[in-house]
């Protein structure tokens, strides 16, 4: 359902992402943690498409976010 390779993301002068890899298979509850201003809020932004400005790659249900259109 979710896969992440190679996420890297620099907002602001800082980096705040840095995931080389991470898979989620199926459905279920996951939890992130971590300090405040580890880049949790970041990551769901760009999980959800919110966030455009990072490098690597992003597939929800097998589509790319970097090759879907504003539409």
């Amino acid at each position: 359902m979710l896969k992440i390779k190679d996420l890297k993301c620099r907002l602001d002068g800082c980096d705040i992402l840095d995931i080389d890899d991470l898979h989620i298979k199926g459905p279920g509850l996951y939890i992130l943690s971590g300090p405040s201003g580890c880049g949790k809020t970041t990551l769901l932004n760009v999980i959800a498409g919110l966030e455009k400005r990072y490098q690597g790659h992003v597939h929800v249900f097998n589509r790319d976010y970097q090759k879907i259109k504003e539409k």
